[in-house]
């Protein structure tokens, strides 16, 4: 089963609250380097997730770079869908291709 940040960030907060009863997302919002108004509202969906900031959180959780890389795709890839930008529009570059686009003096 495959979980989304939102899951990640309320099951860690959770973990850590068990396994510190005066631990509270005030400290939680510290260890991510947030601010705790914007981090509980991110948690009851008050506020969305932006992808610059999935991906500051997946660095602060000391996620795998792998999941990292799956989540923030995922992030995106919902981000597309509310903006009505449908993702099979856009196509995947092998790095070679990329570098030789993004090298505009070719």
């Amino acid at each position: 089963m495959q979980l989304d940040l939102l899951t990640i960030l309320k099951t860690t907060l959770s973990e850590k609250c068990k396994a510190n009863p005066s631990y509270s997302l005030r400290a939680f919002a510290r260890a991510l380097d947030i601010d705790p108004s914007t981090l509980s509202a991110i948690l009851n969906k008050k506020r969305p997730l932006t992808v610059k900031t999935s991906s500051h959180f997946l660095d602060a959780l000391n996620i795998d770079p792998f999941e990292k890389k799956r989540l923030l795709l995922s992030a995106i890839g919902s981000k597309l869908l509310t903006d009505n930008i449908k993702p099979d529009s856009f196509e995947i570059l092998q790095q070679e291709e990329f570098n030789f686009i993004k090298d505009w003096e070719h």
